[in-house]
C-alpha cells in the first residue's frame, strides 16, 4: 500500500512540473473552479491568464472553458472564464464551452462531446500542477488526445502546506477514479473540505487498490522513455498491475 501510495504521489508531482505546450493543439481547455459571483477566485485566474496566455500567442485557435452552476450559484463556471477572456481580448467565436460539469469526470466527458461535435482532436489542458495528471488520465480514457500545460501561479501549487494538501487531495481522487470509473470521483467531494477525512478516504481508497491484484491500478501517463521497473511500455499511458495481496471484497462505497 506504502508502495502503490508514494508512486501515485510521485506522478501527481512528475506530472505536475511537464509541460506540453509545445505540442499542436486544436484546443485550450481550462479546468473551472471557484467564483464569487461573477469574479473568479485566485486559483481560476491562475488558470485562465495561463491559458489566455497560450491562445494569444497562437498555441491553438480554441479556448475551451469548462464548468457548471452549482447549487446557489447564479453563474457557472464556463460563464465567468468567458466573460474573464473576452475582457482580456479573446473573441467570443474563439470560444467554446461546457457549462454543465460538476466535477473533473463530469466536465471532461463534456469537453469530448463538444470537442468531436467541432472535428477536434487534441487539446492542451490547463490547471493546476497537482491536478494534472488526473485530468489527463481521464481525457485519454475518453478517447482525447491529450497534453498538459499547468499553470505555475495557482495558488494551491505555491504555499508548501496547500501544496500537501492539494496532493494528498488527488492520491485520493485518483484511487477512486481508478477503482469506480468516471463516476467515482465524486465519492470523495464531500471530503475535500475536511483535509483529515480527505486522509482516510485516501488511505481507504489507496488500500483498495493495494489489495486488488487484478486491477490496472498505475496507470499513468508516463514522460517519452520513462519504462520503471514494473510498468510496461515506454511512453503514453503504461499499465502497471499491482499485486499485493488477495483480493478485497471491500466496497468503494465504503470511501
Amino acid at each position: 500500500m506504502v508502495i502503490v501510495a508514494g508512486y501515485a504521489m510521485f506522478r501527481i508531482w512528475q506530472q505536475g512540473q511537464t509541460d506540453e505546450q509545445g505540442r499542436p493543439a486544436d484546443a485550450i481547455v481550462v479546468l473551472g473552479a471557484a467564483h464569487h459571483g461573477d469574479t473568479p477566485s485566485p486559483v481560476f485566474v491562475a488558470r485562465l491568464d495561463h491559458a489566455i496566455d497560450l491562445w494569444l500567442n497562437g498555441v491553438a485557435p480554441y479556448l475551451l472553458l469548462t464548468g457548471g452552476q452549482a447549487k446557489g450559484d447564479t453563474w457557472a463556471e464556463a460563464d465567468v472564464a468567458r466573460r474573464y477572456a473576452e475582457d482580456r481580448g479573446v473573441p467570443a467565436t474563439a470560444i467554446l464551452a461546457e457549462r454543465s460539469g460538476r466535477d473533473t469526470a463530469g466536465s471532461l466527458r463534456n469537453v469530448a462531446a463538444i470537442m468531436r461535435a467541432n472535428g477536434l482532436r487534441s487539446a492542451l489542458f490547463v490547471s493546476d500542477r497537482t491536478h494534472m495528471l488526473r485530468v489527463l488520465r481521464v481525457a485519454a480514457d475518453l478517447g482525447l488526445q491529450a497534453h498538459g500545460s499547468p499553470t505555475a501561479t495557482s495558488p494551491s501549487d505555491l504555499r508548501p502546506s496547500a501544496r500537501v494538501a492539494s496532493t494528498v487531495h488527488e492520491l485520493g481522487a485518483l484511487a477512486v477514479y481508478l477503482v469506480a470509473g468516471q463516476g467515482g470521483a465524486r465519492k470523495l467531494q464531500k471530503f475535500s473540505r475536511n483535509p483529515f477525512h480527505t486522509l482516510l478516504s485516501t488511505r481507504a481508497a489507496v488500500r483498495i487498490l493495494a489489495r486488488n491484484a487484478g486491477v490496472r491500478a498505475l496507470a499513468f501517463r508516463l514522460p517519452p522513455g520513462t519504462s520503471p521497473r514494473g510498468v510496461s511500455g515506454s511512453g503514453g499511458f503504461a499499465a502497471a498491475r499491482v499485486s499485493c495481496g488477495r483480493r478485497s471484497s471491500k466496497r468503494i462505497s465504503s470511501i
